[in-house]
């Protein structure tokens, strides 16, 4: 059997050989790829439910864009944990989902752009005494372009079980 297909001006001729090694290479990648995912993927501990919601006004007010994430990537486990800790001292709301007891842990960040206009990732850090920045979280979004002058409010909530 011969695989005969033209492209352009040319014609070629693919052998049943040819053929089976193209199958088993598409094959091979659809059960490869799930487990390089599984693999790469970062994750805060299971427990913790996050979601991330990304606003971008205009100098008016006006909604530009809005975009949502569930997952984020954990710098440093220990500063998350103490990081979560603080910020449930100041309130501590208990929400009910599926059955089970969560504190709700909220707060809002505020961002801006570089020089670029190009911003695609938001993070939570702490600022070290020499000034430089300590990231405790981050999150890799699509990317948004935005003028210098205007801010975006990353509004970060993590579900914690009780």
């Amino acid at each position: 059997m011969k695989l005969n297909f033209g492209l352009s001006n040319f014609n070629y001729c693919i052998g049943t050989f040819c053929c089976m090694k193209l199958l088993f290479v598409i094959l091979f990648s659809f059960i490869l790829i799930p487990f390089v995912s599984i693999a790469t993927a970062q994750n805060i501990d299971s427990d913790i439910i996050t979601f991330i919601q990304i606003i971008q006004r205009d100098n008016a007010g006006n909604l530009i864009g809005y975009l949502e994430y569930d997952s984020i990537i954990v710098l440093n486990h220990s500063n998350f944990e103490g990081m979560l800790n603080h910020l449930h001292k100041d309130t501590l709301r208990i929400v009910e989902a599926n059955g089970m007891d969560y504190e709700l842990i909220q707060f809002v960040s505020t961002t801006s752009t570089d020089s670029s206009g190009l911003l695609s990732t938001a993070y939570v850090g702490i600022e070290k005494s020499d000034g430089t920045m300590n990231r405790i979280i981050t999150l890799e979004h699509d990317g948004i372009r935005l003028a210098t002058d205007e801010n975006i409010d990353v509004i970060w909530t993590f579900l914690r079980p009780v």
